[in-house]
Order: structure tokens, then C-alpha cells, then sequence
């Protein structure tokens, strides 16, 4: 009885948490701030050549085709054709300013939203400039490795499954 009091009573009927204009102007604004506060580098492939391949097929990935042919990096879709689309759309400076923005807010508004309605706004806005002040996130977010975007989807897993 007891159990469903707490289940059933909500901020809302539905007991989805409600999000105000002040938090998504919060969320939205805070990657960016975070970047400029911090200053890391904004590209970071930490003496790896592999991220330098798929950075090649991101920005060449016809002539990489034609030498190569299907390769092991070449099939890596889940980072390329998402970078490869930014970067089309917006040029590919611009784009991977974009795209990294982007994986920021699939990365931190999940985990805002969950932690919130879990635990409430205070301990979810801490944590959520945890995540984007954290140098392993920022690492892992501004390098060209798909390995890196599998953080992103873990989030938004975890909100749905929650």
C-alpha cells in the first residue's frame, strides 16, 4: 500500500518530471560554458592512429573507399556517418563543434532527467556538471574513436530502462 502512495504521486499525473525554461536554458548553455571555462583541446587523439583513420573517412570517406575498399575502420558507422553528416551540413569545422555539442546533451540531459526525478533537482544539477567537467568525459568527447561514443548511449539507455 504503502509502495503504490509513492509510485502513484508525482509532480505531474502522468509522473513525468517537469523541466523548467530556467533548467533547459541550464542544460543547453552549460556544455558550451564548460568549454570555455576549461579550455581543453578541442581535438584530442592522443597518439593513436586510429582515430586519424576515421577522421580521414569522415572527410574524405569516397577516396578512402576506393584505395581500401571495405575495412575494418571503414564500417565503423556510428561515429562516421553521424560526424560525416555534421560535417557536410555545417562544414567540418563547425560540424565537429556541433556534433560534440550534441553528444554532450545525449549524454548529460538523460542522466539530468533521470538523477532528478530519482533524487531531485539539486543533486541532478551537480551531477550533470560533474559529467561535463569530468576530463575522462571531455576526453573520450573530443576525439575521432567510436569506442568513445559508446558513453554517450549509455545514459539514454539507462533513462529508458529506468
Amino acid at each position: 500500500m504503502i509502495r503504490e502512495k509513492v509510485i502513484t504521486q508525482g509532480p505531474t499525473r502522468t509522473g513525468r518530471t517537469m523541466i523548467a525554461p530556467a533548467e533547459v536554458l541550464f542544460l543547453l548553455l552549460l556544455p558550451a560554458l564548460a568549454y570555455l571555462l576549461l579550455h581543453p583541446p578541442l581535438i584530442n587523439q592522443a597518439g593513436s592512429i586510429d582515430p586519424y583513420v576515421y577522421t580521414g573517412y569522415i572527410h574524405n570517406m569516397e577516396d578512402l573507399l576506393a584505395r581500401y575498399h571495405l575495412t575494418y575502420y571503414s564500417v565503423r558507422f556510428g561515429l562516421i556517418l553521424p560526424a560525416r553528416l555534421f560535417g557536410l551540413a555545417f562544414g567540418f569545422d563547425a560540424g565537429y563543434v556541433i556534433f560534440r555539442y550534441v553528444l554532450a546533451l545525449m549524454a548529460g540531459i538523460p542522466l539530468y532527467a533521470l538523477t532528478k526525478r530519482n533524487f531531485g533537482t539539486p543533486l541532478a544539477l551537480a551531477t550533470y556538471a560533474s559529467l561535463l567537467i569530468s576530463p575522462f568525459f571531455g576526453r573520450a568527447l573530443l576525439w575521432d574513436h567510436p569506442d568513445a561514443l559508446y558513453g554517450y548511449g549509455r545514459p539514454p539507455q539507462a533513462f529508458c530502462l529506468a
